[in-house]
């Protein structure tokens, strides 16, 4: 089972685009079933647009090689009980937490 992995957050609180809705539901989801909690106990943090520098969406596989495009996506901050969890998304992938946690916000994404 996969264990969910505290970040420290990229974001402004508060700073959630309406339109990743759908995206935030499935993470929301995803991380009250990795922490046995009621979904309802976590609180989206930030959900932002970005443009992911490659295919990887921010969580390349060593290893792997990956379509060197960039390549629309957003990133979901949830917050639960003072921790922050972040999701990755992007082209085809659904929302997902990556093993890597990022340390800077990729580029494409403009402050509102």
């Amino acid at each position: 089972m996969t264990k969910p992995i505290p970040v420290q957050p990229l974001y402004p609180s508060g700073e959630v685009d309406p339109g990743l809705q759908p995206y935030i539901d499935l993470a929301t989801r995803d991380l009250a079933g990795l922490l046995g909690v009621q979904a309802s106990a976590i609180s989206p943090r930030a959900a932002v647009l970005v443009v992911w520098p490659d295919a990887s969406v921010g969580c390349p596989t060593p290893g792997m090689r990956y379509p060197q495009v960039p390549t629309d996506g957003s990133i979901i901050e949830l917050e639960h009980d003072g921790s922050v969890y972040r999701y990755h998304a992007g082209g085809s992938l659904p929302p997902f937490q990556c093993p890597t946690p990022l340390r800077t916000a990729p580029g494409g994404y403009a402050s509102g």
